[in-house]
């Protein structure tokens, strides 16, 4: 069973915002960013996952615009030397004329799972596991949770799949069709009003004083933004 984390669900949720699960994973993000920039980076560990798994490419851009390019670099020289071996097997296969085709197969697979595997994002993965776990299980056994969840504006898409996937998997029929009615209206709701706020969003372009119009209609279209790609939406 996934570690109940009450204080960080309840805290997400006094924050308010389009998604509290957007909110836990920006801070986490954040968060094993600037420790694998600090001295996480030569920790043990840390060197062997990174070693093992690397970065993807999103990751790998957010790490480069950090302030430790020698962190960065000691690590990125380790993972070279850990997944060169592999790598140099697939290029020479893919050289193979007898097995040219599988050669190449086999290459793509390695540089697809190179680009793939990241252990920011497994981190992450674990940490919305606890989370909506602890959503639900608050949902089922504290009676002050359910009106909280009501008065929120839901979840962004992508946490809407991942809460409704973790009900399912720990609620009796009952429960889920209760649980289900609790959530789905939110999730309409949200689409309703964020499809109107970015309209006035657009509205806004009409004037050219600055600052023109109310913070909420200034930030639908990041709001918007955040709710079908789900995450928070940040300008580096």
């Amino acid at each position: 069973m996934p570690k109940l984390e009450i204080s960080k669900v309840h805290d997400a949720y006094a924050k308010g915002g389009e998604c509290p699960l957007c909110t836990l994973v920006d801070a986490a993000e954040r968060w094993y960013l600037e420790s694998c920039l600090g001295g996480r980076a030569m920790a043990s560990e840390t060197r062997v996952l990174t070693n093992e798994k690397g970065f993807c490419p999103e990751h790998t851009q957010r790490l480069y615009r950090g302030h430790n390019p020698l962190g960065l670099a000691v690590m990125t020289h380790t993972h070279l030397q850990h997944q060169a071996p592999a790598l140099r097997k697939a290029l020479a296969g893919a050289r193979n004329p007898g097995r040219r085709k599988a050669g190449l197969t086999a290459l793509a697979d390695r540089i697809r799972m190179l680009r793939d595997r990241c252990q920011v994002c497994d981190m992450l993965a674990a940490d919305l596991e606890r989370w909506t776990f602890t959503i639900v299980y608050l949902w089922k056994h504290d009676p002050e949770f359910p009106p909280r969840l009501g008065a929120s504006r839901g979840f962004c898409l992508d946490h809407l799949r991942a809460v409704t996937l973790a009900a399912g998997n720990m609620l009796g029929s009952a429960d889920l069709e209760r649980f289900l009615a609790d959530v789905i209206p939110l999730a309409e709701k949200s689409l309703e009003r964020l499809e109107a706020e970015v309209l006035d969003f657009t509205q806004l372009f009409q004037h050219t004083e600055p600052g023109q119009g109310t913070e909420e209609q200034r930030t639908a279209l990041s709001r918007a933004l955040q709710v079908l790609a789900g995450r928070l939406m940040r300008k580096e």
